[in-house]
């Protein structure tokens, strides 16, 4: 599902570039549904941060900054909550019964 909602936004992206109506706010949306594909593709890294996550993508901590301005949290926060919720979920899953808290988190 994710890839797919990263490929319809690049498709949308990319028609907006052809039409000529490329803006900055478009590019920042692009590079935040990056981040976060790259931040689900990795969220079980403990080495997951928003150094590793701009190296990655090739920018700089700004424009990651700069891409989750509009959200409270930044990056960070965005990471965080992302693996609350796995934890959460794991939690959740009866599967995981026989696993710790420590080791789920």
């Amino acid at each position: 599902r994710g890839v797919g909602d990263a490929i319809t936004q690049f498709v949308h992206l990319s028609m907006l570039e052809l039409a000529g109506t490329q803006t900055a706010v478009t590019q920042r949306e692009a590079l935040r549904e990056r981040i976060k594909q790259h931040v689900a593709a990795h969220l079980a890294d403990p080495r997951l941060s928003v150094d590793s996550i701009a190296l990655a993508l090739n920018c700089s901590r700004r424009q990651l900054y700069n891409a989750f301005a509009e959200e409270a949290d930044g990056v960070a926060g965005y990471v965080l909550r992302c693996r609350l919720a796995a934890c959460r979920q794991a939690l959740d899953d009866r599967a995981n019964a026989h696993r710790s808290i420590t080791d789920i988190a």
